[in-house]
């Protein structure tokens, strides 16, 4: 079965993914073959997760080379990691990430 919410590729057998919501980011630095964590518990929409959700996050904004993931962390709360490969420090734009949270 193909969910017609999930990215091109992926799938889920049981089309759970059941909230749908989004958060902003301010402009921030990572470092050369770095990671940088950001922790949101505010969103914009519908969001209901606890520790253990799945999530998918995308983001139009995240420049080429960083490495995008996302996990729950706590009720109502996503951490997303940023992982950069560029070789080279880089500065993240102030950036909108959207979420899909499900069971």
């Amino acid at each position: 079965v193909i969910c017609p919410t999930l990215r091109p590729n992926e799938s889920d057998l049981t089309c759970s993914w059941r909230y749908r919501a989004t958060a902003s980011d301010s402009s921030f630095s990572i470092p050369n073959a770095g990671v940088s964590t950001r922790t949101f518990s505010s969103f914009t929409g519908v969001m209901a997760c606890r520790k253990g959700c799945k999530v998918n996050v995308v983001s139009p904004d995240v420049p080429l080379g960083i490495g995008l993931s996302a996990e729950v962390t706590g009720t109502n709360q996503i951490t997303v990691r940023l992982t950069n490969f560029t070789g080279v420090a880089v500065t993240m734009p102030a950036t909108t990430y959207s979420f899909e949270v499900g069971e």
